[in-house]
C-alpha cells in the first residue's frame, strides 16, 4: 500500500469508525461534534476493498436490515432516524 493510501485509510479508521455503534460515522466536525447516524454510502467502500473486512461486514450487515431495505432498493438513511419522515 502506498503512504497516501495508508495515511488514508488510519484516518478513516482513526477519525471515523465507531466501535460503540459498530459503523462509521458521517461526519465529524473540527470542535467535536459528530452526525452518527448511518449513511448507505458507505457501502461503495465496502464493496470495493476499502474499508478493514471486520468493519466492511459490520456496515453491510447493518445495511441489510429491514430499517434500510425496501421493495425499491437501498434508503438513504434509517428507519430508525429520527429525521426519517415516511411521507417525504
Amino acid at each position: 500500500m502506498r503512504d497516501a493510501e495508508k495515511l488514508a485509510s488510519e484516518s478513516l479508521e482513526r477519525v471515523f469508525w465507531n466501535p460503540r455503534l459498530g459503523y462509521y460515522k458521517l461526519w465529524s466536525g473540527k470542535s467535536g461534534e459528530e452526525v452518527t447516524y448511518l449513511n448507505p454510502t458507505i457501502a461503495y467502500g465496502a464493496w470495493f476493498g476499502s474499508l478493514p473486512n471486520g468493519h466492511a461486514q459490520a456496515v453491510l450487515e447493518r445495511l441489510a436490515t429491514s430499517q434500510f431495505l425496501s421493495d425499491w432498493g437501498v434508503r438513504s438513511m434509517s428507519l430508525e432516524d429520527p429525521r426519517y419522515d415516511d411521507t417525504s
